[in-house]
């Protein structure tokens, strides 16, 4: 699964992605800004260190790991071909409910 594939399944929700270049919070705004291939910024450690990222380059990443925290989704993605398998996916998981 694609960056791209998952933000269409999960458009409305908070995202908080992790990529090799760094990391983003996407809102619902920002969502839609990626999906409609406008550059967004990533950091690693702070504003010091900010940069622009272009559309393709985080949508084409293939996401390895998910899961959603208090309506947050923490998603995990890189450029590395060997991560086209099935992903860690853990959709609203409640703590200590076992489903």
């Amino acid at each position: 699964m694609t960056v791209e594939e998952f933000l269409e399944i999960h458009p409305d929700e908070d995202v908080d992605l992790q990529v090799p270049e760094g990391r983003v919070l996407l809102d619902h705004g920002q969502v839609q800004r990626l999906l409609d291939g406008k550059p967004v910024i990533v950091c690693k450690t702070g504003v010091q260190d900010a940069q622009y990222v272009q559309a393709d380059d985080l949508l084409t990443q293939v996401v390895y790991l998910a899961h959603q925290i208090r309506g947050l989704w923490r998603v995990s993605a890189a450029h590395d071909p060997k991560l086209e398998k099935p992903i860690r996916y853990w959709p609203k998981l409640k703590r200590g409910i076992s489903l």
